[in-house]
């Protein structure tokens, strides 16, 4: 009974963090579903929701069933790619395996905070910003974005940090255009915001959709949609305090 417990917490761990990295469920259950079978168990059930994982393993007649809660979405595609090769051949003790992922540092953390940026201003020049503009997009986006990468740590509500965020980078593009002179505004102010797109989430939902899991889409598409009012609503706040300081000055 004691391997049985530990084989199904070790399959929720990594349906918990495939889910959290950025998979759709189609590959939750298959990684799962692997790795188990790899274990040697045959009857096996696993149903993977919006916001947890279960698994029911067959024990002498009975069986044993264990859930574990989902957390928000953090893109890591490293750790996505190591759990995913790991469950297909569990060739190592998976406490060694589970120690070794949660000790590696997320991939090019700390390029992070010029890459982004430096996407978000070439998006503004795309859209038809000169350079002037895609500095200042650059600026507000990099002012947004460590903001953004200091409030996920605090665990709030992914909505209310893209509202935060998006208020920062409109209010940092409008600053930063007028200090620069900058005539093509209203660009470079949606390109500071572009980081903000729930990405992932539309994806899977697709992903997630077509395979399938109707339920599982249905509701990463919904959170998709909140987290982009939560950009509409911190753009909207931005550009209303920005004709109040128009008004001022």
């Amino acid at each position: 009974m004691t391997r049985i417990a530990e084989m199904a917490d070790a399959a929720l761990w990594i349906g918990k963090e495939m889910m959290e990295s950025g998979a759709d469920s189609a590959s939750v259950e298959e990684a799962m579903l692997s790795f188990l079978c790899a274990k040697g168990f045959e009857n096996v059930g696993i149903l993977v929701l919006p916001k947890s994982v279960l698994v029911t393993l067959s024990h002498q007649g009975g069986f044993h069933t264990k859930m574990k809660h989902i957390d928000d979405v953090t893109p890591n595609f490293e750790r996505l790619s190591m759990i995913t090769q790991y469950a297909s051949r569990p060739t190592s003790e998976f406490s060694d395996f589970k120690a070794s992922v949660l000790q590696k540092a997320p991939p090019f953390e700390s390029l992070s905070y010029f890459a982004v940026p430096v996407g978000c201003a070439a998006f503004g020049m795309l859209l038809g910003c000169d350079i002037y503009g895609a500095l200042a997009v650059f600026l507000a986006t990099y002012f947004a974005f460590v903001v953004k990468s200091r409030i996920v740590r605090l665990g709030v509500s992914m909505m209310f940090v893209n509202l935060v965020c998006a208020f920062l980078a409109t209010m940092g593009a409008y600053l930063f255009s007028r200090a620069f002179g900058v005539e093509e505004l209203g660009f470079a102010q949606a390109a500071s915001t572009f980081f903000l797109i729930p990405g992932i989430q539309l994806i899977n939902t697709f992903e997630d959709m077509l395979k399938g899991h109707y339920l599982n889409g249905a509701a990463r598409g919904l959170r998709a949609m909140f987290l982009s009012f939560g950009i509409v609503f911190g753009t909207t706040l931005a550009i209303v305090a920005e004709r109040s300081f128009a008004w001022i000055f």
